[in-house]
């Protein structure tokens, strides 16, 4: 009768949290398209499924590419906090000339303090309403109950090795 989820909070995501709107399956595939390629062919597995929508999402792409209706574009550069004198060209050319809707920041969050990463993120919004998106990959070890040793259990050791 014990719980075999390592990270009780790890299924859950609160209402509205971005980009995460919509049903998904693992955070990948809307729900709905995840369906209508099982109903192209019911014998497939889950993980066969997956696979026919990730060639067919790729064929899209490439389709748009060769006809030129999308171009993809690849920056690289390192971004450094406003309060450094140097290093900010890159902000400069993605503000000025990138001028983006989006902007990921991955898990920059974890390792800049959040004040330089605002300003940062202000710099580079500087051409309109831009949405930031982060994702911590440190943030288990600040919320209680993330991992199975937050819980006070007789045998913790065995119930973690049994779950793995």
């Amino acid at each position: 009768s014990l719980n075999a989820v390592g990270s009780l909070p790890f299924w859950q995501c609160p209402g509205g949290s971005p980009p995460l709107e919509e049903d998904t399956i693992f955070n990948t595939f809307l729900l709905s398209d995840t369906m209508a390629t099982f109903s192209e062919n019911k014998e497939r597995n889950l993980v066969q499924v997956f696979e026919a929508r990730a060639l067919t999402m790729l064929g899209n792409i490439q389709s748009r590419l060769l006809s030129k209706k999308l171009t993809i574009e690849l920056y690289v550069g390192v971004v450094k906090p406003l309060s450094n004198n140097e290093g900010h060209d890159l902000v400069h050319f993605i503000a000025d000339k990138v001028k983006p809707r989006t902007i990921g920041w991955s898990n920059v969050i974890d390792y800049m303090e959040l004040g330089e990463l605002h300003d940062l993120g202000r710099a580079m919004s500087s051409s309109g309403n831009v949405v930031h998106y982060g994702y911590s990959m440190n943030w288990c070890t600040e919320v209680f109950g993330a991992n199975i040793f937050d819980y006070q259990m007789i045998k913790k050791y065995e119930v973690a090795n049994a779950i793995l």
